[in-house]
């Protein structure tokens, strides 16, 4: 239990991660409604989805030569805030901008995916870190804590998506009302962006630099 309480980058870096998930997953859970209900295309429900995870994809590409040339955690950052303007374009964009819709689906796809993938990544330094502030080296700990984390984000988007659809009225093969379509809008676009501001808030205090993680490894190195 010391190796988690006492290992702030990895209580940072799995608050982050949390916020993340939640704000992924409620987008996910909610794209088919947006595209069945908002829009009135639910053949395009396959088209967004595969848009937004093959962005997701290409931007895993070019995460390890910027993470190399600007550092993971400013990587993180810079395209988290970058994935903010499709959320808020999305909220704004018309349901009949068809083209522009499935745009800002890849946008959002690409940007916000090194937040998923180097939050992974920077895993190891926890693991790192853990050993040199405790001398005890827990994996399998901190690696479960992060799957946990992301369990967890996961069952928290389904809770909230459900209650949030329930309390705007929403009734599953009708014509939905005024606020249930707000609702499904709102979670498929601005409260998304909401969590991943969140997370990307969350990240800026992540202690390890890379040069701080080389002298770490240094000491580290030492007392091994």
């Amino acid at each position: 239990m010391a190796v988690l309480i006492r290992n702030k980058p990895l209580l940072i870096l799995a608050s982050s991660f949390l916020a993340f998930a939640v704000g992924f997953n409620i987008k996910l859970t909610t794209m088919v409604y947006y595209f069945t209900y908002n829009v009135h295309r639910k053949d395009l429900v396959f088209m967004g989805t595969l848009l937004f995870f093959g962005a997701a994809l290409i931007s895993n590409i070019f995460i390890p030569s910027l993470s190399k040339k600007w550092d993971r955690k400013n990587v993180m950052m810079i395209s988290a805030a970058l994935s903010l303007i499709s959320y808020v374009g999305l909220q704004f964009t018309a349901y009949s901008s068809i083209p522009l819709i499935l745009f800002l689906l890849f946008v959002s796809g690409f940007f916000t995916t090194p937040l998923n993938t180097l939050a992974w990544g920077m895993l190891a330094d926890c693991v790192d870190y853990a050993e040199w502030k405790t001398g005890i080296r827990a994996d399998g700990v901190v690696i479960s804590s992060m799957s946990f984390t992301n369990k967890l984000g996961v069952a928290l988007a389904g809770s909230f998506s459900a209650f949030f659809l329930n309390k705007a009225g929403y009734v599953p093969n009708v014509a939905q009302s005024v606020s249930s379509l707000q609702a499904i809008k709102d979670m498929n676009a601005i409260i998304p962006g909401i969590f991943i501001l969140l997370s990307v808030l969350l990240i800026s205090f992540y202690p390890i630099t890379e040069n701080r993680y080389k002298k770490m490894m240094k000491e580290l190195e030492q007392k091994r």
